[in-house]
């Protein structure tokens, strides 16, 4: 600290000297570093000098010959007088001296000082704008680099997906094939981890596409009893689907976009535990559940905007369709529309206020059942059931739970003869019958088509 200091110093020393005039910058120059010291001296010296020779000097000049014809006491009390005065004068020039040589200096070692403070303000600014330039070379330079990165990784990604794709088309290969579905879930979360959800939703549709769309081998389609292989491979996609429809995933799909349309299913599927959120969906649109199928969907939770949607499903005889514990909240959806049932369709739904759950123009076909038993709905503006109960069908609606006055409507649904209705607290509807006691339903079920309370 001790040398930063006398550095300093120097360095505003030398400071000082440059602004100092000319001539007496050459003085100081020839004079080195003590020229302040040998300028005192020589001013005490001069003044030593003047003071003792300046008054007697004074005194002869200023009293001449007045001393003549005075006696020599008066003469030497005047003489003392005179000098007392004339050493008095000098010693007040010399102090006037002093202060102007003083007042001088200091004005010019201000004048150099402030010079110099501005000399290093305006080198402080300089330096500082140097570095702000620095600064922003540095920035675009690594936002260039990040860019550059960026790019690479984006190149490396599409030739990722690339790669998963053509391990997914190769036909001969069930293990390829496998590796293609993992290499494109792979692919879509690294999408996701830099921020590119539409390439991630890309790596998704494939998926999707893949698992929607008839194997072939040879020229058979497998759909109607799959190569075991094949049935390995596709159970393995749904599988990754399922695990990242959940709001807790590293990497979670629940807000994006999953499109099974056309799904045929021959085989047994269960998907647990799916969770979709802001604007999330789930497109089952024309399922069909062949004979021997049969698909269980348990524990989905729908919030904020999510959707649901399985218009026009079909279940042959033979199939079963589980959806239990569908939980609806907040603003969501859940669809269940033009729905054709020939084997079982058993549905448990939850609706909160402000979600919907449409369940419209379905067909219950003969020997098939639809049950929403174990359903409770707390909607705001009721619940609607249209559709057909074919001769041998069956509606199961025991033990529905509605909640602060929901009503459930069955007002568009038709019964032929001998299909059934059974209500939420367990009496029969039948076709045959279209009397019945309005208390029998309870004032919360309005009767179907054709029916009547006596």
């Amino acid at each position: 600290m001790s040398n930063e200091k006398q550095r300093e110093g120097a360095s505003r020393e030398r400071k000082t000297r440059r602004e100092l005039p000319g001539w007496l910058r050459a003085i100081v120059k020839g004079l080195g570093a003590h020229w302040p010291w040998l300028l005192a001296s020589i001013f005490l010296g001069f003044g030593g000098f003047a003071a003792f020779h300046f008054p007697p000097w004074l005194a002869t000049e200023w009293l001449g010959t007045q001393l003549e014809g005075l006696s020599a006491p008066d003469a030497s009390d005047r003489f003392i007088r005179t000098l007392g005065t004339s050493s008095q004068m000098v010693l007040l020039s010399l102090g006037g001296i002093i202060g102007v040589v003083g007042v001088t200096l200091s004005y010019l070692r201000h004048r150099a000082e402030h010079r110099a403070a501005r000399l290093d303000r305006s080198r402080f600014e300089q330096e500082q704008q140097r570095l702000e330039q620095d600064r922003d070379r540095e920035s675009r330079r690594r936002e260039e680099y990040e860019r550059d990165r960026e790019a690479e990784a984006v190149r490396a990604l599409h030739g990722r997906y690339l790669s998963a794709v053509e391990l997914l088309s190769d036909k001969e290969s069930p293990t390829k094939r496998v590796a293609g579905i993992n290499a494109l879930v792979a692919v879509a979360d690294d999408w996701l981890a830099v921020g590119y959800a539409h390439e991630a939703q890309t790596c998704i549709s494939t998926i999707c596409s893949y698992l929607t769309t008839p194997f072939i081998s040879g020229n058979r389609a497998l759909h109607d009893g799959m190569a075991p292989d094949e049935l390995s491979v596709r159970l393995l996609g749904f599988t990754r689907l399922a695990e990242h429809l959940r709001f807790d995933h590293r990497a979670s799909w629940s807000n994006m976009r999953v499109n099974l349309s056309g799904l045929t299913i021959d085989f047994p599927l269960a998907l647990h535990g799916i969770q979709l959120h802001e604007n999330g969906y789930l497109v089952l649109e024309n399922l069909r559940l062949l004979k021997r199928g049969s698909l269980t969907i348990t524990g989905a939770i729908l919030r904020g905007n999510s959707f649901l949607n399985m218009f026009g499903v079909k279940v042959d005889s033979g199939a079963v369709l589980t959806l239990r514990y569908i939980r609806a909240e907040s603003s969501s959806t859940f669809q269940l529309t033009s729905a054709a049932v020939e084997g079982k369709l058993a549905l448990r739904v939850r609706c909160n206020e402000e979600a919907y759950v449409g369940i419209t123009e379905f067909v219950i076909h003969e020997g098939a059942q639809l049950s929403l038993q174990y359903s409770k709905f707390d909607g705001a503006d009721g619940v609607s059931l249209s559709g057909e109960v074919m001769n041998g069908g069956s509606l199961n609606l025991k033990d529905v739970r509605l909640i602060d006055g929901t009503v459930l409507d069955l007002g568009l649904l038709s019964l032929q003869k001998c299909a059934s209705i059974i209500c939420p607290n367990g009496y029969v509807l039948m076709g045959d019958f279209k009397s019945v006691p309005r208390e029998a339903v309870g004032s919360h079920v309005t009767l179907p088509s054709g029916f009547t309370a006596a």
